[in-house]
């Protein structure tokens, strides 16, 4: 599987990360730690997560996260942050905003075991030489559509 924007290094970063970066700078402030390696049928999902982050982490807050790593791992988006939680009130408690980028998160990846990496259409857990890939079933470049086979069962 190929993945055609991933971020190259510190001086080359991805199309994406770049895109990404100008769209919510006050989120990007940390550029060359950061890292985007997904098929780009699930830029969305990532770009909305960020939307929703930016309008959650109002005034200074958003000086105090990090976006640290995007992926795909095991068919399913994840998305890897710092979060200075300054508002904590204690080791049980969380502050509203830091339970906010939690649940961002947890929608974003629950979105994307439905999402095909490659189209952004609706897509279904699939196996193909033990890799695990969530797609409508369209062929990923170079290679043959995925069979009914490759699906997996309740995925």
């Amino acid at each position: 599987m190929t993945h055609p924007f991933p971020l190259r290094g510190i001086d080359e970063p991805s199309p994406t990360l770049l895109t990404l970066a100008a769209k919510y700078p006050r989120l990007f402030q940390r550029l060359e730690s950061m890292y985007i390696y997904v098929e780009p049928g699930w830029y969305s999902l990532i770009d909305q997560a960020l939307a929703q982050i930016d309008r959650l982490l109002d005034g200074d807050h958003a000086s105090r996260f990090s976006l640290v790593q995007a992926k795909e791992k095991f068919g399913s988006l994840r998305f890897y942050y710092d979060y200075e939680d300054v508002e904590n009130t204690g080791p049980e408690r969380m502050s509203h905003r830091a339970e906010g980028l939690a649940r961002i998160v947890r929608e974003a990846e629950a979105a994307s075991r439905k999402t095909c990496q490659v189209c952004g259409k609706p897509g279904r857990l699939a196996v193909r030489s033990g890799t695990y890939i969530t797609t409508c079933g369209c062929p990923w470049p170079g290679q043959d559509p995925f069979t009914e086979d490759e699906f997996v069962k309740g995925g």
